[in-house]
């Protein structure tokens, strides 16, 4: 199809600074293999001024006691466990100023694996609270504790967007990132099928390692594999694994080329959401007249758009279906939802004052009702009488009985003994 073939601003071109980024490492690994050791180890780095240490589940709790590793240079940065605090700890890191001029701070993030299991966890607890808030909406049984819950995909999205900030946030600091990660040996798969053979993954977000610049596996204490770095100054083959003999954090920075890297990170972010800027506004008139429609009523919530006398006029429509009346009140229920119709008062002759739900409920039994009533003469072999609603006014009453106060009365019918009544 076509398109714009101008462009829309003036550019200029630049050459490539040739200048490293300020790394992301992940060191991870089982469970007491040395990871936070050799972490805190290499926050005494001579190409580091200070180092932030942000603990992250606390089942470990070493950040206090791995001060006293020879050389270790780093200070904690508290927070309340919540995502939004820990977020906001990685902003405070980030934000903070050079301890030692011209050598940057390092953030020490451990570890990323339980970062993800909580923001998995928030997930879990949201889609069983959706899930028990859809079974009250349509009267049927809460899930128990027991009960599996599904965690929908949008829940998973919203999952990845969290994590995805995190990492946003880190990408903004000038200086070095050590994540530490918890590795599993899960079974090797081929060609979606599964083999006998076993490999290591990390337990995080599947695409933690295409974001950060260098990967280390720690097999045990002295026992280092470099499996995957984004670097010129290391010959290093790309899918190859090596041994790393004599591992340290302030060796890999160094074959990294750190000392020579950019001051910040040089990157440009996608920024999805400015699609939304393309959409043509909502002219303001139609915002208004969507105001008007659902204003907002004293608990900031927004009123229905089905008022009471509407609501009465749709049962009363509906329990003068010819068909099926009774198929016409439950489908006003499914289109409304029980919340809805609950919040709209109601007043009739015959039950007082209701809300709407209530109203449908009382309807569906009564109609059932005369629906028996009805089977029970045919079968006695009596002809079936005039329908006529549950109350002792007369009949011209029983063809308002469920008009709202104030509505004018309809038009008496031709019969108005054989037919329900006019408002219900």
């Amino acid at each position: 199809m076509p398109g714009i073939t101008t462009p829309l601003r003036e550019r200029r071109s630049r050459k490539p600074t040739g200048l490293p980024n300020p790394p992301m490492i992940v060191l991870c690994g089982p469970e007491k293999c040395g990871k936070s050791h050799e972490a805190a180890r290499g926050t005494g780095s001579d190409l580091i001024g200070i180092a932030f240490w942000i603990e992250i589940g606390g089942s470990e709790g070493t950040a206090d006691y791995y001060g006293r590793v020879p050389g270790a240079n780093y200070e904690i940065v508290p927070h309340d466990g919540s995502y939004q605090d820990i977020l906001d700890a990685i902003r405070w890191a980030v934000a903070q100023p050079q301890r030692v001029p011209g050598k940057p701070n390092m953030i020490v993030l451990d570890n990323g694996s339980n970062l993800w299991d909580m923001i998995s966890d928030e997930q879990a607890l949201f889609a069983r609270r959706r899930a028990v808030n859809k079974a009250q909406d349509t009267r049927r049984r809460a899930p128990s504790l027991d009960d599996p819950v599904v965690v929908d995909p949008d829940l998973w999205n919203r999952a990845k967007d969290r994590w995805g900030e995190v990492l946003w946030m880190l990408r903004r600091h000038a200086g070095p990132v050590v994540m530490i990660a918890r590795q599993e040996i899960v079974t090797a798969f081929e060609n979606d099928k599964p083999t006998r053979n076993t490999t290591r993954k990390i337990k995080a977000e599947k695409n933690l390692p295409s974001a950060v610049d260098a990967i280390v596996e720690m097999h045990g204490i002295g026992e280092a594999y470099l499996t995957g770095v984004r670097t010129l100054h290391w010959d290093v083959k790309p899918g190859d694994t090596v041994r790393f003999d004599d591992f340290s954090i302030d060796a890999l920075l160094r074959r990294m080329g750190f000392e020579e890297a950019a001051t910040h990170r040089q990157v440009t972010e996608s920024r999805p959401e400015a699609y939304l800027d393309e959409q043509p506004a909502r002219p303001p008139q139609a915002q208004q007249q969507r105001r008007q429609e659902a204003p907002p009523n004293q608990g900031g919530r927004q009123q229905p758009a089905l008022t009471g006398k509407e609501a009465v006029g749709m049962v009363h429509k509906a329990l003068t279906d010819k068909n099926n009346p009774l198929e016409c009140l439950r489908a006003i229920r499914e289109e409304w939802g029980f919340r809805t119709l609950r919040e709209i008062p109601t007043k009739t002759k015959m039950w007082g004052e209701l809300n709407a739900d209530d109203l449908i409920t009382k309807s569906l039994n009564y109609v059932e009702e005369q629906v028996k009533e009805r089977e029970r003469e045919a079968a006695g072999g009596k002809p079936a009488g005039p329908s006529t609603p549950p109350t002792a006014t007369g009949e011209q009453d029983q063809a308002r009985e469920h008009r709202e106060e104030g509505q004018p009365s309809p038009p008496e019918q031709p019969q108005p003994e054989q037919t329900p009544p006019d408002e219900h």
